[in-house]
């Protein structure tokens, strides 16, 4: 198991945080969160754990598009 801790504001990424989390920032036109992922379903971990609160709902929605989806168990701080 593993667990990946995407709830900063991402502070200094402002202004582009405002609209989009610090976790789904693209790198080479794939988010961030992607190539962590990734690097964990290549270690062959079963469940990758994501922590959020900012942008929360932006993230949640590109995770239930997410092929390893069935891997990701997300937990929301409000």
């Amino acid at each position: 198991k593993a667990i990946i801790l995407s709830g900063g504001f991402g502070t200094r990424l402002l202004p582009l945080t405002k609209v989009l989390p610090k976790c789904l920032m693209p790198i080479h036109g794939r988010p961030l969160l992607d190539y962590w992922i990734h690097l964990l379903v290549y270690a062959e971990l079963e469940k990758i754990w994501i922590n959020l609160h900012h942008h929360h709902d932006i993230v949640r929605q590109w995770v239930n598009s997410h092929k390893y989806r069935d891997k990701i168990i997300i937990m929301i701080k409000l």
